[in-house]
């Protein structure tokens, strides 16, 4: 699914390419019963930054689900289900907008849909 975002071997680490997304992404704390919705803005191997409607500290640990966009990789369209913590928080220019939250990912699988559900 990443193969997309594959690293070139070089001496320096380079930031992984980010890829502009427009999709719903459910978040929550790790652990918590609940989930938020945003809006991700861009994603990439290593993390997704999307727009939130709450502010999550620095540091705390964070589930999410999402689909994934179909530029990235083969299997575009499948459920990603994540884990990682949040690495920046970008407050809004305006009060009319959102904070975004910026997520390291630790872990993630893909999870194929059933049609027959």
């Amino acid at each position: 699914m990443w193969g997309l975002f594959r690293r070139k071997q070089t001496s320096n680490l380079s930031r992984a390419p980010r890829i502009p997304a427009n999709i719903p992404v459910h978040f929550r704390v790790a652990g918590e019963f609940g989930w938020n919705v945003g809006k991700t803005k861009n994603i990439s191997r290593s993390g997704i930054l999307f727009g939130a409607g709450t502010v999550i500290p620095v540091n705390t640990a964070v589930e999410m689900q999402f689909t994934a966009p179909p530029d990235i990789g083969p299997k575009g369209g499948e459920l990603v289900v994540a884990r990682g913590k949040v690495v920046r928080t970008l407050m809004p220019a305006t009060s009319d907008s959102q904070p975004a939250l910026a997520a390291k990912f630790v872990r993630f699988e893909a999870v194929r849909q059933k049609d027959d559900w």
